[in-house]
């Protein structure tokens, strides 16, 4: 049984209440596990929201920022809740978060707040639950700095393209693709793979690509990595392997995932061959025949051919990725940014609602309190104050912090044109980090 923490909006006195008496609206709080969690396990809030006699419609319940833990919900939709209370009979939903604690030491979490709201839909008072808390653990040889994975299975794979048995020379490229799944943590928990190249070997890491799957109220995460290394001279290379530890609540173990990774032997490009030849043939012409000269000038055609071919294939590559930046959540986060700079609240509300489509729905409870103040100018029934260019900006900065806590990143993170094919240190753009706030 749950361990329940409740706020009663109005006190009850006993089955024997009337009406009345009885609290129109009852918020009730619980944890599973209860008392105690490991770092990174996953922590059920629910939030219980009880009417009496019957529910107008569902409300709108958010979780305020929790300091050093990260907070989900993967469910669009609550639980239907019938309940007697002091003899009177409730009708309400039950709202389910994930919590996944970032540090050791006690947890708090701030009470939940609820927004009652009529038939319409328009917002018609306020509820609240009240603080709860409760202990994350660190176990022993856990490094609590970085994303702590703990679940009860977790698998790491590792594909290649093309098949790394075949020949490589300068200028070729591989793809390695690493996917990741675990029980009841969501892809965007995971931590960042060290994907840094060796010497002499180019790379390009693309965003990562979540998957969450539910099945009856338990969360699969998935999130798959691609980086394409690109060999820039000839000799033995070694791609590194990667890792990711978690701890395993089933054997209440420290475990670590590895992908292997490889090593390949790099020949020299084609093209270098054939620079070496020609230097040859300068050196000896009194001795070469027309043959030979024949044979260099093919080779030189056949050279141009590749370059073009390589310079079409570089072109092709280059309008892909701007097709999907075109369509990226990032791109849609800097026009929404841009709007908020004028004065036009609808303009806005278009960039916003293009943007949300592109998030997880976890994103929603944050995105509902912050974007409120918007939606009351554009749809409130009674007069509502005008839209001014300074609640842009404090509508901007406030999503851009939602942004943050949920992604990582910050406004200087924000692209404004494609990213380099090269950067050393670069940073993985939606879901890659995961930092809690405070």
């Amino acid at each position: 049984m749950f361990l329940i923490l409740g706020l009663f909006l109005m006190p009850l006195t006993g089955g024997a209440q009337d009406a009345a008496s009885s609290p129109p609206v009852v918020v009730r709080t619980s944890l599973s596990p209860q008392d105690s969690a490991v770092i990174g396990q996953r922590i059920a809030l629910n939030v219980d929201v009880l009417f009496r006699d019957e529910m107008p419609r569902p409300p709108r319940v958010t979780i305020p920022d929790i300091q050093g833990a990260q907070v989900f919900r993967f469910e669009s939709q609550g639980t239907t809740l019938t309940d007697r209370i002091g003899g009177e009979p409730y009708t309400g939903q039950r709202f389910t978060f994930a919590i996944y604690a970032r540090r050791g030491g006690v947890l708090t979490i701030p009470p939940a707040k609820v927004a009652l709201l009529d038939r319409n839909g328009d917002v018609t008072g306020s509820a609240g639950g009240q603080p709860v808390s409760m202990t994350s653990v660190v176990p022993a040889g856990v490094d609590p700095s970085a994303p702590v994975v703990a679940t009860g299975e977790l698998t790491l794979a590792e594909t290649w393209t093309p098949d790394p048995r075949g020949a490589f020379k300068a200028g070729d490229a591989i793809q390695r693709i690493i996917t990741r799944a675990a029980s009841d943590v969501p892809g965007l928990a995971m931590r960042d793979l060290d994907l840094t190249p060796p010497d002499g070997v180019r790379a390009y890491k693309s965003d990562p690509e979540i998957d969450d799957r539910m099945n009856r109220g338990v969360v699969t995460g998935h999130r798959r990595d691609t980086i394409t290394y690109v060999f820039e001279r000839a000799g033995t290379v070694t791609l590194p392997a990667v890792t990711q530890p978690w701890w395993d609540l089933r054997g209440a173990s420290l475990k670590t995932a590895t992908g292997a990774g490889l090593t390949l032997s790099i020949a020299a490009a084609p093209a270098q061959t054939a620079a070496a030849d020609e230097g040859a043939h300068i050196l000896g012409l009194g001795r070469r025949s027309w043959s030979d000269f024949a044979a260099l000038g093919l080779g030189a055609i056949a050279a141009v051919a590749l370059l073009l071919a390589g310079l079409r294939r570089a072109h092709l590559w280059l309008g892909a990725r701007r097709r999907r930046f075109v369509v990226s959540e990032g791109k849609a986060f800097q026009d929404l940014i841009k709007s908020c700079g004028g004065e036009d609240p609808a303009r806005i509300y278009r960039a916003l609602s293009i943007w949300r489509r592109r998030l997880p729905p976890s994103a929603e409870p944050q995105l509902a309190s912050a974007t409120l103040g918007l939606e009351r100018v554009l749809f409130a029934k009674s007069e509502a104050p005008g839209w001014t260019v300074d609640d842009g900006r404090a509508l901007a900065e406030h999503l851009t912090r939602i942004r943050g806590d949920m992604t990582g990143v910050t406004s200087q993170d924000i692209r404004t044109d494609l990213p380099a094919l090269n950067p050393r240190q670069m940073v993985v753009v939606p879901g890659s980090r995961f930092q809690p706030s405070g």
